[in-house]
């Protein structure tokens, strides 16, 4: 199996996501449905597009030679990327990085002072992203590729680039992520390697769902969770349980007006909202607390 930068960083956002991704497509894709496309995150994509092609024309007029990997199969982009690097390019997008388990297109290779096998200059990794600052599952990224890169030219280049949403250009040093970078790696190998199939994770036991969110709430709500307070931390969920609260209609209906466990003001906000959230699905109506 193939794997992907693109993946190795959901799987750090969410481990959830990823195995059932991976039972869906494995064992039984009728287990679950993913949630449908967010329109918000439709517009996002497209914005994020534009914005990746906006940074190529302007990296264009920053140096002499560029050169777009074409979309094609995988062998092709490979070599393609290769001959380019070779060749000497300054700006190469879209090119295809590839060892024995990952695959995956670089925003941008950037050519920088310094040794690889190709003679006294190399190639950094340049990525575009909407937002405004930085993220670890991007920084994850970014040392994936940077290793990826690695195999085609022989040298770890130091640095990676970052550059956001407002056109800010912000720069890494690879060596003080690759740590941390290679641990989550192999986790996610041993993920996939030892997947086993009758070990689903509990959604209480996650904070994101990825696009599987409405299938965790469902299996909450079947529970009776205290997750589907809104606005409950999983730290005050713990707090509750120790008190013998352990579902939403358990603190809706409890005696309390306090935990010792919980700031009052925080127990009272979260019994009145346990209580609303109660009263708006017995009624089909939304109940707001006054």
């Amino acid at each position: 199996m193939q794997h992907s930068p693109s993946s190795l960083m959901r799987f750090f956002v969410s481990p959830y996501e990823a195995w059932m991704y991976k039972y869906l497509r494995e064992v039984d894709p009728d287990a679950a449905q993913e949630d449908p496309e967010d329109p918000f995150m439709q517009v996002a994509s497209k914005k994020g597009d534009v914005h990746e092609e906006n940074l190529y024309n302007d990296l264009k007029n920053e140096v002499d030679t560029s050169v777009v990997i074409v979309n094609s199969d995988p062998e092709n982009m490979v070599a393609a990327t290769k001959k380019a690097m070779k060749d000497g390019i300054d700006l190469i997008y879209q090119g295809a990085l590839q060892d024995e388990t990952f695959f995956g297109r670089a925003d941008f290779l950037f050519k920088v002072k310094g040794h690889s096998k190709f003679g006294n200059y190399c190639y950094e990794i340049w990525d575009a992203k909407l937002a405004n600052k930085s993220k670890p599952q991007y920084l994850l990224q970014l040392c994936c590729y940077s290793e990826l890169l690695s195999s085609f030219q022989e040298n770890l280049t130091p640095s990676c680039v970052l550059v956001y949403g407002n056109s800010e250009r912000e720069r890494f040093n690879i060596g003080e992520y690759f740590i941390f970078y290679k641990a989550i790696k192999e986790l996610y190998l041993n993920f996939h390697e030892s997947f086993i199939t009758d070990e689903q994770p509990n959604p209480e036991n996650y904070t994101d769902w990825g696009r599987f969110t409405n299938h965790a709430k469902g299996i909450l709500k079947e529970r009776d969770h205290l997750l589907q307070i809104a606005g409950i931390r999983q730290s005050q969920v713990l707090k509750l349980n120790s008190v013998g609260i352990t579902t939403m209609h358990q603190l809706a209906e409890t005696d309390l007006i306090e935990s010792s466990k919980i700031e009052e003001k925080s127990f009272n906000r979260l019994k009145s909202q346990a209580k609303m959230q109660i009263k708006s699905e017995e009624t089909g109506r939304v109940s707001y607390g006054v």
